[in-house]
């Protein structure tokens, strides 16, 4: 959800991320907390869906620092260029 965002304008880089890290930590700890997200989010969305999908179901993380918020970016980068790469060598095969 917040790569399809920000990379809707382009290319992320590591000082968006660090923008878009600094609009979700409200409070300035360093950490993306549940409430954080939920003020940002507001009520008018499945704000509670959003919530776990980014920071897992309840029982997990409360929280998450910088390095794991730029990680989620990562992990959402590379399952892309691995879906391209299956998408191109399917088109190869097919010719």
């Amino acid at each position: 959800f917040l790569a399809a965002t920000l990379e809707a304008r382009g290319k992320i880089e590591i000082e968006q991320i660090a923008q878009a890290f600094d609009r979700f930590d409200v409070d300035n700890t360093g950490y993306i907390s549940r409430d954080n997200l939920r003020s940002i989010l507001g009520q008018t969305c499945r704000s509670d869906a959003i919530v776990n999908e980014i920071l897992g179901d309840e029982n997990d993380l409360k929280q998450i620092s910088f390095e794991e918020f730029l990680s989620l970016f990562e992990r959402e980068e590379s399952r892309r260029i691995g879906k391209a790469q299956e998408d191109l060598q399917k088109l190869i095969k097919s010719e």
